[in-house]
């Protein structure tokens, strides 16, 4: 049993694989963005995807230990990636800011989770067009914690 820093194993650079693969989820998930938002020219920084989906995998690692062996799940991984696209910016077009840009990527990913988590448990997601308004509007201005996102995403599906 590890107790020191030490006894623990240094994270390392995923592997171009499991990179792509973790890259291509994302991007089934949130879809067509250009025709979504009705934008041309868009721009996506693949070290930033990179970078982002490390972070995440580190955090699937702080679950398992500081969560008693818990797993990261589904939703808490795509809340992570919504919050990681809020404060790396990974995105970026000629015709929208890139702080609303990323806010509506953010967003797209973070319904399109919640509906596909919500239809796989058989249960409904509360998805009101004044919940989606607020939830854009705090990806947006407010300064959201990774645990606030996560819990969010959670309380969206009953």
């Amino acid at each position: 049993m590890a107790y020191f820093p030490h006894e623990f194993p240094l994270f390392t650079k995923l592997s171009s694989d499991l990179l792509k693969q973790k890259a291509h989820k994302i991007a089934n998930c949130l879809g067509d963005i250009p025709s979504t938002l009705g934008i041309s020219g868009l721009l996506v920084s693949e070290d930033c995807i990179a970078e982002i989906i490390e972070r995440v995998e580190k955090r699937r690692i702080y679950f398992h230990i500081f969560h008693n062996g818990m797993k990261l799940g589904e939703l808490n991984e795509f809340a992570l990636y919504c919050f990681w696209i809020l404060k790396l910016t990974p995105f970026n077009s000629q015709s929208m800011q890139n702080n609303e840009l990323n806010a509506k990527i953010a967003l797209k990913l973070f319904l399109n989770a919640i509906r596909i988590v919500a239809n796989e448990r058989k249960t409904r997601a509360n998805l009101k067009s004044e919940i989606i308004q607020e939830l854009y509007y705090s990806f947006r201005y407010r300064d959201l914690s990774k645990e606030a996102i996560m819990n969010l995403a959670e309380s969206l599906i009953y």
